[in-house]
């Protein structure tokens, strides 16, 4: 969906995000999970589209290590997203609950005891691994995870 181009706020973090990979050749991930909830509050849709900017930026610029470590957290918010849908029964208002629930937390220990309830209520399994191992990286991390879950939840694009 195209941001609604009333809402200054978000075209000044677009307009962020797009500077940043352009001139910094950085991503701003704060900046993309941001986009990301306002277009999933004003139209229930995601940004079906960001795995494959995000891949063909890391790759051109040969940061393959991120490329390797956003694949795999991609995945599993992905594979978490579908596993939170279904234990609800398709219930997407609840399990968008889970993702603002995941959203609200600040560092990685809340992070992971959130999923960690998430999974008890629902039943459900989760590897941490991949957020042990790159701790450090958690400011990155997380809105890759939030991102992919979304896309999970409210029909984006399909993370295989």
């Amino acid at each position: 969906m195209v941001p609604n181009l009333d809402d200054e706020d978000l075209v000044i973090t677009r307009n962020r995000f797009l500077e940043n990979m352009l001139v910094n050749k950085k991503i701003d991930y704060d900046a993309l999970a941001k986009a990301t909830f306002a277009n999933i509050s004003e139209r229930k849709s995601t940004l079906a589209f960001f795995k494959t900017i995000i891949f063909t930026f890391l790759e051109v610029y040969g940061k393959m290590k991120e490329k390797e470590i956003f694949d795999n957290v991609s995945r599993k918010g992905y594979a978490f997203g579908k596993r939170v849908i279904e234990g609800e029964n398709g219930a997407r208002n609840r399990a968008k609950g889970h993702l603002f629930q995941l959203r609200r937390t600040r560092d990685l220990g809340s992070f992971l005891d959130t999923i960690n309830n998430i999974q008890t209520s629902l039943g459900l399994t989760f590897n941490q691994k991949v957020f042990l191992s790159n701790k450090g990286d958690f400011d990155k991390l997380k809105p890759i995870f939030l991102i992919s879950m979304a896309n999970a939840i409210f029909g984006g694009e399909k993370d295989e």
